[in-house]
């Protein structure tokens, strides 16, 4: 075994830290002509306006298939800036969405003065995204140092599990209504994405969601399926026999809706039976004592 197994073996789900790398943020920038795409256009323009000294047919030749594909560049990029956009911001909201369920927590302390007295505020920061500039950060003030006068320093207070899950709670709070004021949400992404689809996108994106469905359907019944085999390897063999037979009783009687609710009656009124039997021949017995 090397030291990174021993490292492995000892990672586990508290230590986790969310990986805030994007994809599509970066290429487009906050304003017009900002982020990498503009940089890149750029760097081909200023490419063309470049004198090499050399004149010769070769480089003519080169320097117009440099002008041809970058226009071509940048008449696709046009075409597609706005999808792009879009997607940015949906993996932006992705992000936030991760930074909510997960954060990391950091605490420092500020002291100010107020008057003669002088405090200690904790401050709590975490990762988070701003949808807009892409802004890596919140934090906010947190209740002072004075207000747990049995802990004599911060890292003391952080082992108090009441306190970290009510900053967790401000801190997620926070993001909450930083999210709702920025005004955009999952709907309105779906729908602009929509909106600058081709036809064959949009069927390709309504397959790809009908089956995402069915697995999520398939998933969720496996568990349901899972979950009734664990309650019913509980039931005892007259519980068992009962639901047999409960079930064979409405398939027969699947036309008849009258009848099925005289089953379902019948059904719990002797399940209720064989619940109260079950439950007094579990009791621990007198016998012997």
């Amino acid at each position: 075994m090397a030291y990174r197994d021993i490292i492995k073996g000892r990672a586990n789900k508290s230590t986790y830290k969310e990986s805030l790398v994007p994809v599509f943020s970066e290429i487009v920038g906050e304003n017009e002509g900002q982020g990498k795409l503009a940089e890149f256009i750029q760097a081909g323009e200023e490419s063309l306006q470049l004198t090499t000294g050399s004149g010769t047919k070769e480089d003519f030749n080169f320097k117009k298939d440099l002008e041809k594909a970058l226009n071509k560049f940048i008449g696709q990029t046009e075409l597609s800036k706005q999808w792009i956009t879009l997607m940015g911001l949906l993996e932006r909201k992705i992000l936030q969405l991760r930074c909510f369920r997960n954060p990391s927590i950091a605490y420092h302390l500020l002291e100010q003065k107020s008057g003669e007295n002088k405090f200690s505020y904790i401050v709590i920061r975490a990762p988070f995204i701003d949808l807009y500039s892409g802004k890596k950060e919140i934090r906010m003030y947190f209740n002072k140092m004075e207000d747990y006068p049995k802990y004599g320093t911060l890292d003391e207070l952080k082992e108090d599990r009441q306190f970290r899950e009510a900053a967790t709670l401000a801190i997620k709070k926070q993001m909450s209504d930083h999210m709702l004021s920025e005004g955009i949400t999952i709907e309105y992404l779906e729908q602009e994405l929509t909106k600058v689809q081709s036809p064959a996108q949009q069927r390709l994106a309504l397959q790809f969601e009908s089956e995402a469905k069915k697995k999520a359907g398939a998933n969720q019944s496996f568990e349901r399926m899972q979950q009734r085999l664990e309650i019913e390897s509980e039931y005892s063999p007259e519980q068992k026999e009962e639901i047999a037979l409960h079930r064979a009783n409405l398939a027969q009687l699947r036309n008849s809706p009258a009848e099925k609710d005289k089953e379902k009656q019948r059904h719990n009124d002797k399940w209720k039976q064989l619940s109260r039997l079950k439950h007094d021949q579990s009791k621990p017995s007198n016998k012997g004592n």
